[in-house]
Formats: structure tokens, C-alpha cells, sequence
């Protein structure tokens, strides 16, 4: 299933499956018969997943290049997901060739996306690393947002650009023993820059306002996975890493009233506000095949939730900045 551009999208396939709900133009997550987006679990190699959209939900986080196989429970959870109300999602990413080394890379007008694979050792271990960019802001977004301020008699732009990459080792320790290393990053940025004059002519001043808004916000995960095999009938699986979602705002507003005059005033105002989860998580299962008919799974699931639902940092001053200056948020 094609989602924007005709970019493969893992989301839009689950869209379509029956009792999917979604809001508005596809934006605003993803509901099983009525429940809420916040009632879903996404895992990826295990590991926690708070955020799948970039874009506002226009793309999905997970590139198809580098999936290997997902699967969706929309009802009877199974208990080592530890119960949920609206569905599941498990994510596989692909294992690397162990024979030769290989690629892939695609583009459309808005994004290119690349995949390379091979073997670490030949026959016993492997790697694939993936990407994906997205390429409107420089070409499109930019130029376009600058002639559209131009026409109003204003300097600025308005920037938007997201990354994730994405890595997978696999390593075959002996006849029964496999370790995999996985690891994502990826992150959405947003920048809307304004410089706008206003010129009073009855007062016979003039104004200079400046709005610089930043925004950023994504997703860390890495995860290691050990498999030992005792038997052809006892299996078990150890999966230790962490997962983080990161959002940060930025606001910065500066008003010079009269710029270079003996009456010149430089105000302005900041603020910069911080959200983040971050997770650490231990679990593990054994699988015993008593028989052709009956499978048994025993595991443990920890999870340290680390919670920082917000914080800001606010600064209001006059005439402490030269009119040419800007903060940051360093």
C-alpha cells in the first residue's frame, strides 16, 4: 500500500485492514473500533515505539526497505504484551545478506530513501544499515515560503525536514547461540522564521517584529537480542535496551520599536519547553515445544519508565539585546 508520493507505507497498509479508524485526513494516529491512538503498543525489535508519524502522520517512522515482517493483533492480545485495549503491533526488522554485499536506493519528489546489506563474516554474520531524508525543504518548502513572505512585504521562511536511520547486526556465536543488535534514530525538525516592519506614520515610528519558531521531536531506539537453543524442543530469548521520544519547542519573539533612533527600544520574550519518555527494558521468554500441537511460553517483562511530561524555561527583557542579536536554545 502507497501512501504520499507513492512511498510504500507499513501505516496505510494497517489503515486499511477492517475496524481501523483514523482521524481526520489521516493525521491523527490510528484507533481499533473507537479506542484511543494512546491505547495501541508498538513494539520494534522489542522495544517501545510512542511516536510512528513524521510529517504530522503524512509518513510513517518505520522504512519498508528494512522490515522484515509486522504483525497486528486487533483483539485476543496475547498475554506477554502485558494486556492492551486497542491493538498491537510487532515489528521485525530484516537481517542482512550473509553472502554478498548489496543495495537499494529510491527517491521520489519528496524523500530518498537507501538500504545496504552484506556479510560481516560470510555464512555467519551480517549487517544492514538503512535512511531515509527528505529532500522539499531545499528545493520546495524554502524558496516557495520565501516569495510567499515576499509578496506581504516580509523576510522570512518556514523549513520542515525529517531523517531516521536505521541498523541491524545479527552474529551466530557457535551452533546455538545468535546475538542481534538493533538500533534506530530518526527526528522531525520545524523552523517558521518571520521579520515583519510596521510604519506608523502618524506616530512617525517605525516597528520591527521578529517571530522564530523551532520545533523538534523523535524517536532512539536500540536493542540487543540473545537466542540460545538447548534442544530442538526448549528455545529461549533475552532482550535488553531502551527507548526514548523527545519533543522540544522553541519560541523567540523580538519587537525593536524606532530601530536606530535615540528612542530605539529592543524587547523581547523566549520560552523553550522540553517533553521526554525514556524506557528501559528487560525481558526475556522460553519457548517448549511439548508437541506438534502444544507450544509453552514462560518470560518476564521490566520496564523502567522515566517521565518528564514538561518543563519550560521563560525570559522576558528590555533592551538587553543589540536589535541584530537572536537567543537560541542553548
Amino acid at each position: 500500500m502507497s501512501g504520499l508520493a507513492g512511498e510504500p507505507d507499513i501505516m496505510c497498509m494497517v489503515q486499511m485492514r477492517a475496524g481501523v479508524n483514523t482521524a481526520a485526513d489521516k493525521l491523527g494516529g490510528i484507533s481499533i473500533r473507537s479506542g484511543n491512538t494512546d491505547q495501541n503498543l508498538i513494539l520494534m525489535a522489542g522495544m517501545l515505539v510512542y511516536n510512528t508519524g513524521c510529517a504530522l502522520g503524512l509518513f510513517s517512522i518505520f522504512n519498508h526497505s528494512a522490515v522484515k515482517d509486522f504483525k497486528v493483533t486487533k483483539s485476543g492480545f496475547p498475554v506477554r504484551y502485558g494486556g492492551r485495549l486497542s491493538y498491537v503491533m510487532d515489528l521485525v526488522l530484516k537481517e542482512g545478506s550473509k553472502q554478498e554485499v548489496k543495495g537499494e536506493i529510491g527517491a521520489n519528489p519528496l524523500l530518498v530513501r537507501a538500504v545496504v546489506e552484506g556479510p560481516i563474516k560470510k555464512g555467519a554474520s551480517s549487517f544492514i544499515v538503512s535512511g531515509r531524508r527528505t529532500i522539499v525543504d531545499h528545493p520546495w518548502l524554502k524558496p516557495l515560503s520565501r516569495y510567499s513572505f515576499e509578496l506581504d512585504n516580509q523576510e522570512g521562511f518556514i523549513d520542515y525536514k525529517f531523517h531516521d536511520f536505521s541498523a541491524k547486526l545479527n552474529f551466530f556465536l557457535g551452533e546455538k547461540d545468535e546475538i542481534y543488535v538493533t538500533a534506530y534514530t530518526g527526528k522531525d525538525q520545524f523552523e517558521n522564521d518571520v521579520l515583519g516592519t510596521i510604519t506608523d506614520d502618524l506616530q512617525s515610528s517605525t516597528t520591527s517584529e521578529l517571530d522564530n519558531i523551532r520545533c523538534d521531536w523523535g524517536n532512539d531506539i536500540l536493542s540487543t537480542r540473545w537466542s540460545h537453543y538447548f534442544n530442538c524442543k526448549l528455545v529461549s530469548y533475552m532482550n535488553v535496551g531502551y527507548s526514548t521520544y523527545s519533543f522540544e519547542s522553541f519560541n523567540f519573539d523580538r519587537t525593536i520599536v524606532a530601530p536606530n533612533s535615540p528612542d530605539e527600544r529592543v524587547d523581547y520574550t523566549s520560552t523553550l519547553y522540553k517533553s521526554d519518555i525514556r524506557d528501559y527494558i528487560l525481558n526475556g521468554h522460553f519457548d517448549y515445544f511439548a508437541s506438534s500441537n502444544y507450544l509453552l511460553k514462560v518470560g518476564f517483562n521490566y520496564i523502567n519508565h522515566g517521565l518528564s511530561p514538561g518543563s519550560s524555561f521563560s525570559s522576558i527583557q528590555d533592551g538587553l539585546l543589540n536589535y541584530d542579536n537572536r537567543l537560541t536554545p542553548d
